[in-house]
């Protein structure tokens, strides 16, 4: 069992921390095409004890609180993993060789996060408000909770995220995922003649555990090497609001302090054993950007049928689009990077759209032709806060919201359940690029050719900020009335 007071840390980190603000391209922030993605955060109380998967390694921390030396732990393919200059070297042992699979593990990792994306835009996205939710961070935190996971808890989070491979292949997916997209942000930086990198993606996890509470080693690891999650203290049994401000802190510094109070005053309880928390931050410009001249007001239609004047940029540019009798759509790439902001605005009532959903426009993004539009869209800035407890448990993860709940992967106390998940997402678009963020936080407690076309979004949209060469979706979101923030 791993010692009380372990610590260990490490980092994911893509492109280039900024600290400027938001299209200061000398000093980029994530503002210029910036997405701050989210941060999911669960925490964790007590579970039954269950042997440890043979076919993972155990380590053990020095009591000293520090982490196993860069030297010995397991690669995060490209990711750079932060340990304190002062830690010793301990013995980490290596994590085991996967056998050749014929399954694709970035593609499967994929396949989940669509999953997720399409489940929780289908059951939140039906209302007259604008709507923003991070499938990525919602979907790498449920499958560090996972790991933690036995028996018919396990199963639920892997039919929920539609998994029917093993988990050799999903954890490795997610990691060969952010390596992925790590390598081609690597060589934007390195080809780009502006004085910041064009593009800045930033993914960290962490593992918080009580100063009594004991994560077992092979669930440390796992989520270190697939991960790259820190694993942290905080006296959460003893000083539980100290402990809440102390991971928000976590939260707010990797989200540029987009997201600075994900918990709640009164969410963290004495009963709360353990947190996991996703943050994800993106920065980027437009590959074509709107000038900022070409932005004047212009009559926008809501979900209700009143009309209000919205400040819409405008511009003639060649982009991969697609008209059909649904929907007009287009893909608006970021410079140096893969990913790119799908708009898709439907022809006639825009709630034909939530049935339509993130599967089936990302089933239409293959038949996007190169064309010459002349477009017109929104400025646009969105907010939300949500609790997604009742949500998930509509949809089908509900044991581990129960008593029944078995998390004996995680730590050796035979009684945490997932008491809580909220969320919160925000996403600003204007002439230079797009700016989001998102934050998600789950409690484990004990158990008490080209022709000119014209795309003039004028009414409510959708869209999607994914990865082209992967298809993984980082933001979704709907808007019913861009002048309005939440």
């Amino acid at each position: 069992m791993a010692d009380p007071n372990c610590v260990a840390k490490s980092r994911l980190s893509f492109g280039r921390v900024l600290t400027a603000s938001p299209f200061e391209m000398n000093t980029p922030s994530m503002r210029t095409s910036v997405l701050t993605v989210a941060v999911f955060t669960t925490t964790l109380a007590c579970g039954p004890k269950s042997p440890r998967p043979a076919n993972l390694p155990e380590v053990r921390y020095e009591d000293d609180g520090t982490a196993p030396s860069a030297s010995v732990a397991p690669s995060l393919a490209s990711a750079s993993v932060a340990v304190p200059p002062e830690a010793p070297a301990t013995v980490m042992p290596a994590m085991p060789v996967m056998p050749a699979l014929a399954a694709n593990p970035p593609a499967e990792a994929a396949k989940a996060i669509g999953a997720v994306g399409e489940k929780l835009v289908k059951k939140l996205f039906t209302g007259d408000e604008n709507s923003v939710l991070s499938p990525w961070s919602i979907a790498e935190l449920l499958a560090m909770a996972s790991v933690g996971a036995r028996g018919a808890t396990h199963d639920e989070f892997s039919a929920f995220m539609n998994v029917n491979v093993h988990d050799d292949v999903l954890f490795p997916g997610f990691r060969d995922l952010r390596a992925k997209v790590s390598a081609g942000l690597s060589q934007a930086t390195l080809t780009s003649t502006t004085k910041g990198p064009p593009f800045v993606l930033d993914v960290a996890n962490s593992a918080w555990a009580d100063d009594s509470t004991a994560l077992e080693p092979a669930f440390s690891t796992t989520i270190h090497h697939y991960f790259g999650a820190e694993v942290l203290r905080a006296p959460i049994r003893q000083h539980p609001d100290d402990a809440r401000r102390k991971i928000n802190a976590w939260v707010g510094d990797h989200t540029r302090q987009k997201i600075h109070n994900l918990l709640a005053e009164g969410s963290i309880t004495n009963q709360v054993r353990a947190v996991l928390v996703n943050a994800v931050y993106f920065l980027g410009e437009w590959e074509s950007a709107f000038a900022k001249g070409r932005t004047k007001l212009t009559p926008f239609t809501t979900s209700k049928g009143t009309k209000v004047e919205s400040l819409a940029m405008n511009q003639m540019l060649t982009a991969p689009y697609l008209d059909d009798a649904r929907f007009q759509m287009i893909e608006l790439g970021y410079k140096g990077s893969s990913l790119a902001m799908v708009v898709v605005l439907p022809k006639s009532d825009a709630k034909q759209m939530d049935a339509f959903g993130v599967t089936a426009i990302e089933g239409s993004i293959p038949k996007l032709n190169a064309q010459r539009v002349r477009l017109s869209l929104p400025k646009f800035s969105i907010t939300r806060a949500m609790k997604l407890s009742d949500t998930l448990m509509q949809l089908g993860l509900s044991l581990p919201f129960t008593e029944k709940a078995d998390f004996s992967g995680m730590t050796n106390d035979k009684s945490l359940y997932l008491s809580q998940v909220v969320h919160q997402a925000l996403v600003t678009v204007d002439e230079r690029g797009t700016e989001a963020a998102a934050a998600t936080a789950g409690t484990f407690a004990v158990k008490s050719v080209m022709t000119e076309t014209v795309m003039n979004v004028d009414h409510p949209f959708w869209f999607l900020i994914r990865d082209r060469s992967s298809g993984a979706v980082f933001f979704a979101g709907h808007v019913v009335d861009p002048t309005k923030k939440n």
